[in-house]
């Protein structure tokens, strides 16, 4: 019965939405990585064996789309990450500084880093990311 007062009484808030949307922009990250792949093979092997291309253009290919996907691979795995710790409501530096981020890619990560932002520099929001330094467990 306590339990259930004491849920009542906790303010609500939007954080595992957010994370279940930053689980969503990771998997669209690593469909970004098999894009960027599918770029580089393209110039590498197509553009390679025909006649008369420059031998340079499969190079730029093979290393745009790599370093595409390597961008895209480093962003899923920092997304998941950052989904893991709002789920475990530590590590607030890293959300906040992957919602900066998040502003920095495309129209829909746009919104989601601007709400990401507005909910988690709530003041009730940022004592749920403290609470463990004042149990005296520090992440």
């Amino acid at each position: 019965m306590s339990d259930a007062l004491d849920q009542e009484k906790l303010p609500k808030n939007n954080l595992d939405t957010y994370r279940i949307l930053y689980i969503v922009a990771a998997v669209l990250n690593l469909l970004g990585v098999l894009g960027f792949g599918l770029y580089a093979a393209f110039g590498v092997f197509f553009l390679g064996n025909l006649e008369g291309n420059e031998p340079e253009l499969k190079w730029i290919f093979g290393l745009i789309g790599g370093i595409g996907a390597l961008v895209s691979l480093v962003l899923g795995i920092l997304n998941f990450y950052t989904a893991k710790c709002i789920k475990q409501r530590k590590n607030y530096s890293f959300v906040f500084v992957m919602a900066i981020i998040a502003c920095l890619s495309g129209v829909l990560r746009l919104i989601l880093g601007v709400f990401t932002l507005v909910e988690i520099t709530k003041p009730e929001v940022k004592k749920l990311f403290t609470r463990e330094k004042e149990d005296g467990i520090v992440y």
